[in-house]
């Protein structure tokens, strides 16, 4: 897989900042993605939600910004302490 030269060269090299950071979301985006599915069984990910906030929701993501993100369970198989067990 090719890779991209770093922020700062693209910046140098004439690229516009908003073709960077969509860049640099497209990888977040794959990074957290690959990582939701690998920590998640296929069987929870159907009553949980990954979602996207701040910056990185808004696809507006900086080098070195943390990558806020949410996970939302709709809770509706149980009690709500049993939920760390299950995801276990």
């Amino acid at each position: 897989m090719p890779t991209s030269p770093p922020l700062l060269d693209q910046l140098a090299r004439g690229d516009a900042l908003a073709d960077v950071q969509q860049r640099l979301v497209d990888a977040a985006d794959a990074l957290t993605r690959a990582a939701y599915h690998e920590a998640v069984p296929a069987v929870v990910r159907e009553r949980i939600q990954l979602l996207a906030v701040g910056g990185y929701g808004r696809r507006e993501a900086f080098p070195h910004a943390d990558l806020d993100i949410i996970l939302i369970y709709d809770g509706e198989d149980g009690d709500e302490a049993s939920a760390p067990a299950r995801l276990e």
